[in-house]
């Protein structure tokens, strides 16, 4: 009846537009060509009729124009919903994911029966809608379904995790309407918990199945609150487990009622859990003493590891027997209670603490202290750090800052450098980067007249701002074993104290440097028994004035490689001069190499006095020059020396020495071996586990801020190692104290004495 109510307000409707536009076809055309979609009326020759799709030529088959195809589209594999249309008189769909002539790839195709007098399928109407245009809403639902899911989801985690246990019920009632039983629809995970429910599902099971008792003595109640509509509490325990949990109940629908169950002694059970975890995981003394009781309520069990007494034990002390093994000048800090108009008083103290063993340790207490009503001492909670670590890092820091300020007051600050040119400048780098370049050739280098860098060479030698010399590679030489050793003297001792002759006895020590109340040298050798003879014998000659006996860093048989590195970059650095030339790094390479007696004697002369020409030498020891011109090119070349400009440190305000030695639990990693950071590094001696370095710095202050870097830089990329360093006044008489001759002379001529 609805349906021949709309049929009817249609046809008077379109009866109405036809007369509107004269006549049916060009209404129907007006229709057909408005529509943004392919619409098609087709006959069952497969033949299009009418079409709002443009260019089809009469009787044009609609599988030419829709897939062009020659023949139908069933003969070709693929189902045809016109024909299908045909078979079956009803409507239907299709998609097809298949690019066509007229379509994108993704499609919808609807078809339609137009049925004649007899009722048999005369045509067929076929229009498709792109998929693009149908899914946006589809997109759309899809959205509102996945959020509203994330939200179930949500709900359902928000639900479980629920502190309070919660379930929703459905009561059960006999024939009389009396209440017997209920049974649980849905529960949260912490109502299993409570009632320790181990069932997957609970959804209908009768309660009294669950706790027969819990049902017997709240049944009433729980229908009290269904039949008065409002919502009830009270406190109960649970028969089956004894937990005293406070109960809500109200109604939700007929028949229905919620339970909202919070526990009441496992929150306060959980906080006091938490609590005792966190104070057995702390590495902190952590205590509760009663004034009024005289004993301590707590104790953690740090207090074997800080204080070395058991638990029982120190439980057992009461206030006296505390201050018994508190140092005597820290009583009266541990026995400060504040004011007694205070109710609570929170103070940190560092005392000295007598351990079971008997020795005193520094301990950092954090501790507040209550009082009653009547102002009396109640309780004191507080925790014990050992500091004793911190306390010596504090004491050493405080040694090495009076030492630096007995350093600065006793150091005349007196000025050495003075303020060269900028060709003077450029000069000195030059001479250090290209030691044994001529004038001429090291005029073109750095882009100055001949005859100027020759005046200025010549200004700066008479002046002492360098001096030349030739470092041997004690390894072709047959020397293995380096060592730098150092030494700090007692309080009352100083430099004068020191007896040095053993150093003039022993042409190992090639370099030594004494300064105020510190000592460092260098050794080199073939053997080393020569080094430990000469360390107990330096230290037996000096047990008095050593503070610490020596301190050594050896190589011997581990000895990888020695850097020794020009002063250019230093003096790149310092006066910012920009050269991009890197600095020169020698190496010592280990294979040893025999020489005749006659380049023995020019190796000699050469080490002995650098500035000696070749003419000089020939004269000296009895050669031809083109012989000591010759010799000393293979003694270059083959690395037997190294050229080395050692400039005044002291004028370049560089007055201090610092030697870093990195221990290494492992090999040295590669990216440490080759790390060429510090520019005013002059030498690096590679071992397998250990790196010593020799830096220059301009202050005390330097130094440590140095240090204090390297030891982050390696500490964040993760690299271990254990780091000695100390720092040393350079003596003004520095080139006095270098002195490599000796040594030369004893390896060189030792089996022509």
């Amino acid at each position: 009846m609805e349906e021949d109510k709309k049929n009817s307000f249609m046809d008077s409707n379109i009866e109405e537009y036809v007369k509107r536009f004269g006549n049916a076809n060009l209404f129907i055309k007006k229709i057909i060509n408005s529509l943004n979609f392919p619409f098609s009326i087709i006959n069952k020759n497969l033949e299009i009729e009418i079409s709002n799709i443009k260019g089809i030529q009469p009787n044009a088959k609609c599988h030419k124009i829709y897939h062009n195809l020659d023949i139908p589209c069933d003969k070709h594999g693929e189902e045809c919903p016109v024909q299908k249309v045909f078979k079956t008189k009803e409507n239907v769909l299709m998609r097809a994911d298949k690019k066509e002539k007229i379509h994108n790839k993704h499609h919808e195709i609807h078809a339609y029966p137009i049925f004649d007098r007899n009722g048999e399928v005369a045509s067929v109407i076929k229009y498709d809608f792109d998929k693009k245009d149908l899914t946006s809403m589809e997109k759309k639902l899809y959205k509102i379904n996945f959020i509203i899911k994330k939200l179930k989801r949500n709900y359902e985690k928000l639900y479980n995790n629920l502190d309070d246990a919660f379930s929703l019920n459905e009561m059960i009632y006999d024939k009389n309407q009396k209440a017997i039983d209920w049974k649980v629809l849905k529960a949260n995970d912490k109502y299993r918990d409570i009632f320790k429910i181990k069932k997957k599902s609970i959804a209908g099971i009768p309660f009294s199945n669950i706790d027969p008792k819990m049902v017997s003595e709240n049944i009433g109640y729980f229908d009290q609150a269904l039949k008065n509509n409002r919502s009830q509490e009270k406190e109960i325990v649970i028969p089956s487990n004894k937990k005293k949990v406070n109960i809500s109940v109200f109604k939700s629908e007929e028949k229905k009622f919620v339970n909202i169950i919070k526990e009441i002694e496992e929150e306060s059970k959980g906080a006091e859990k938490q609590l005792c975890d966190l104070l057995q995981s702390s590495q902190d003394l952590v205590y509760k003493y009663n004034f009024k009781k005289d004993k301590f309520d707590y104790v953690s069990e740090s207090v074997f590891t800080i204080l070395g007494y058991s638990l029982e034990e120190f439980m057992k002390k009461n206030r006296e027997d505390f201050n018994k093994i508190i140092h005597n000048d820290d009583i009266e800090k541990i026995n400060n209670f504040g004011d007694d108009i205070e109710k609570e008083f929170s103070s940190t103290i560092e005392i000295r603490i007598k351990k079971k063993d008997g020795e005193y340790i520094w301990v950092r207490i954090k501790r507040a202290i209550f009082r009653d009503n009547n102002k009396k001492l109640s309780s004191c909670i507080g925790g014990m750090t050992d500091i004793s670590k911190e306390k010596l890092i504090e004491k050493e820091r405080k040694r090495l800052n009076e030492y630096l300020t007995q350093i600065r007051k006793k150091e005349t600050k007196t000025k050495e450098r003075i303020a060269l040119t900028e060709k003077e400048k450029i000069v000195l780098w030059g001479l250090c980067r290209y030691p044994l370049l001529n004038d001429e050739e090291l005029a073109e280098k750095i882009k100055l007249k001949r005859s100027t860098l020759t005046a200025i060479r010549n200004r700066l030698k008479q002046k002492k701002w360098f001096s030349l010399n030739y470092i041997p590679n004690f390894h072709k030489l047959g020397c293995q074993f380096i060592s730098i050793f150092d030494t700090n003297l007692n309080k009352s001792k100083t430099i004068r104290n020191l007896e040095l002759s053993l150093i003039k006895k022993h042409p190992e020590v090639i370099l030594h440097n004494y300064q105020d109340d510190k000592f460092f040298g260098v050794f080199v050798s073939d053997k080393y028994v020569n080094f430990k003879k000469f360390l107990d014998e330096f230290i037996i000659d000096n047990r008095k004035t050593l503070k610490f006996g020596l301190n050594e860093n050896s190589f011997f048989y581990d000895l990888d490689n020695i850097e020794l590195r020009d002063s250019s970059e230093i003096i790149n650095s310092l006066f910012y001069l920009e050269r991009k030339e890197k600095a020169i790094s020698y190496k010592f390479d280990k294979e040893k190499k025999e020489l005749s007696t006659n380049e023995k004697r020019i190796l000699h002369a050469i080490i002995k006095d650098p500035n000696m020409s070749s003419s000089e030498i020939a004269k000296k020891i009895w050669t031809s020059k083109p012989t000591v011109i010759k010799t000393k090119k293979k003694l270059l070349e083959e690395n037997f020396i190294h050229p080395f400009i050692m400039p005044d440190f002291k004028k370049l305000e560089l007055p201090y020495i610092g030697k870093l030695s990195f221990d290494f639990d492992s090999q040295i990693p590669t990216e440490i071996k080759n790390e060429n950071k510090d520019p005013r590094m002059i030498l690096k001696i590679i071992g397998r586990k250990n790196i010593t370095k020799i830096i220059l710095f301009a202050s005390e202050e330097e130094y440590l801020e140095e240090v204090d870097l390297i030891r982050d830089a390696y500490l964040k990329s993760g690299i271990y190692f254990r780091l000695n360093s100390e720092i040393f006044p350079i003596q003004k008489r520095q080139s006095n104290n270098f002195n490599i001759e000796p040594l030369i002379s004893e390896i060189l001529f030792r089996d022509e004495i």
